[in-house]
């Protein structure tokens, strides 16, 4: 900590970048593969993401602790091998474990050999075997284990996940693995029916979860009357400033976005701002992209009305992104590229947030008649939408992307003026008492609220009553209580009173104790930042960018009390307003001679 705030005049001018950076990929959260897959080495947020999965433990065997036995594979629900194995009903029904190819299955006690284990576990046979685990169900798309080694930190897990028809997903490689357990989970976007495990060795497994995704904050649409009532006046994205001609096709390098040049597709401008399309491809690198003509009329015999935007290869997926867009609700329409003789299609359609974690996946049926529409509405920022098709001989096409909308409960704001014709005469909090020099680092304890007294920072007082500024978990070894208090005109960011940061990997949050907080705005750089009602519900989330190198505003209105804002990243903040619907003081002087609500 010391060091940062020597260094810290000397990088600012970086600084930027790295908020960019700390705000949208986090610490903790999934990393994505090149086949669209996302991986998890954080248990908890894997649980956060995927509440309440079965987990097998094979807690059921009565092998002793310090030994071991085999059994024969496959193993299921349905195994009975009595004493130390697995008698019917042990284990959970959908999941089977197998040693390939030769099926026998040494079941470790507690801590057997070099294992520092706390609980049974499952093996491969030793030498070339590797460990394969099916799902039964056509509804897993969440899988979280613990992997362990017989010799610690001597190698990683190569892991290969396979869907319907036996299609491979990914192959994804674990970090090393210890004698104790590692947890490792990941998540596919199309159902998966097996994975397999290969440390050149013995692969040993332990408290597997499997199980769908959670979708209780989304709400899918497929009647395009509804969705359009629900979120109207969106803006729309049809390709018609394309040049590509009727019935004829063009293929062009992704991604496409406002700034796509590309002769004979799109020109610079011609791309909605917010919205970009990639392709994800689970075979080969995936390069480019399509424009299709109304009427296509080719050897896929589309029947598209209009023109359209596709995956050049069969094997690619369509990931749909909202980068700096505050998008909520989206919708679009969606056409399979195949052979007019094939049968109608499903497409897996994930939601993710903008920190890439899975917000909800669902399907549909395509037929080859028309396009088909579907729609989406979060109460948290979507960040994008992956589109797969199971046939794994088609492409998807899609047309008429609607994209924005705001959550239930929240209408927000991106200029001062605004926000203040809505709810004028609020406090403000600006940290102008604090006595921090200019361009002048502070570090101060936390909370930082109306009771802090530490010199260089604020005395009681300073701060307005009913706000506080804390991070979120205090997760800085180097400094776990610690907030950063910049003094004014610091760097490019041309402020004239203090600013309060964090530093990572530590969010910053503002909390509103005992008060009936409807309106809150600020001055900041950069933030994502999650809105938090009555019993610590999520209200929705936003993303802000400055329009310029400076700060900018940002505020939201609830309907419902705030109780706390959490800004992901490591945003330098300022000039917090904050207040209730009505200017109680005005009307309301006095209701009791302990006073009265305060705005």
């Amino acid at each position: 900590m010391i060091q940062h705030l020597r260094n810290t005049l000397f990088i600012l001018a970086g600084i930027f970048l790295l908020l960019t950076l700390f705000a949208f990929q986090g610490y903790a959260f999934p990393t994505s593969t090149p086949g669209g897959l996302l991986y998890y080495t954080d248990q908890t947020e894997f649980e956060a993401d995927f509440p309440g999965l079965p987990k097998e433990d094979f807690e059921e065997s009565p092998i002793a602790a310090g030994t071991f036995d085999f059994c024969t594979g496959p193993i299921d629900s349905t195994t009975n091998q009595p004493p130390n194995c697995f008698v019917p009903g042990d284990i959970l029904p959908g999941l089977s474990l197998d040693s390939d190819p030769g099926h026998q299955m040494p079941i470790h006690g507690i801590g057997y050999g070099t294992l520092t284990t706390s609980s049974v576990t499952l093996a491969s046979n030793p030498g070339s075997d590797i460990l394969s685990i099916s799902f039964s169900g056509s509804d897993v798309y969440a899988v979280g284990m613990d992997l362990v080694a017989f010799l610690s930190g001597v190698g990683t897990y190569t892991i290969k996940v396979y869907g319907t028809g036996n299609t491979l997903l990914d192959t994804i490689t674990s970090p090393t693995v210890s004698t104790s357990e590692t947890f490792f989970g990941f998540f596919s976007p199309r159902p998966i029916t097996q994975f397999t495990l290969d440390n050149g060795a013995n692969e040993i497994v332990d408290n597997i979860q499997f199980g769908t995704i959670m979708t209780s904050g989304l709400t899918f649409y497929t009647d395009q009357n509804v969705f359009e009532t629900a979120h109207p006046g969106l803006p729309v994205e049809d390709f018609e400033e394309s040049p590509v001609a009727s019935g004829a096709f063009v293929i062009f390098p992704e991604p496409l976005d406002s700034t796509t040049n590309a002769p004979g597709a799109f020109s610079p401008g011609d791309i909605l701002e917010g919205l970009q399309i990639k392709t994800i491809s689970t075979s080969t690198p995936a390069t480019s992209l399509v424009i299709i003509g109304d009427h296509y009329s080719g050897i896929l015999n589309l029947n598209n009305a209009s023109k359209m935007v596709c995956s050049n290869l069969p094997n690619d997926d369509l990931r749909i992104l909202f980068p700096g867009y505050n998008a909520y609700a989206i919708a679009m329409d969606l056409l399979p590229a195949n052979l007019p003789a094939s049968p109608p299609s499903t497409a897996h359609i994930t939601a993710y947030s903008l920190m890439g974690n899975p917000l909800g996946t669902t399907t549909i049926s395509l037929p080859r008649t028309q396009e088909t529409f579907f729609g989406v509405h979060s109460n948290r920022l979507i960040g994008w939408i992956t589109v797969n098709i199971t046939n794994a001989t088609e492409s998807e096409c899609i047309d008429n992307i609607q994209f924005g909308s705001s959550p239930t409960h929240l209408t927000f704001y991106s200029t001062e003026a605004d926000f203040k014709k809505a709810r004028a005469n609020l406090p403000k909090e600006d940290f102008s008492e604090s006595p921090v020099p200019d361009a002048t680092p502070q570090i101060c304890n936390e909370p930082i609220d109306s009771t802090t007294n530490e010199a260089g920072c604020f005395t009681p007082g300073d701060i307005l009553p009913n706000i506080t500024f804390q991070t979120e978990n205090s997760l800085n070894q180097t400094c776990p209580a610690c907030m950063v208090l910049y003094g004014p005109n610091t760097g490019p960011l041309a402020n004239t009173t203090p600013l309060l940061n964090v530093d990572p990997p530590d969010h910053l949050e503002i909390g509103f104790p005992g008060k009936n907080v409807h309106f809150t705005g600020m001055t900041l750089y950069i933030g994502l930042m999650s809105i938090y009602g009555p019993n610590d519900t999520l209200l929705g989330t936003a993303v802000h960018f400055p329009s310029g190198p400076n700060l900018d505003f940002w505020g939201v209105e609830s309907t419902e009390p705030i109780s706390r804002i959490t800004i992901y990243g490591s945003p330098f903040l300022s000039d917090v307003i904050f207040g209730g619907k009505f200017p109680w003081p005005m009307y309301l002087p006095a209701l009791s001679s302990g006073g009265g609500p305060t705005p």
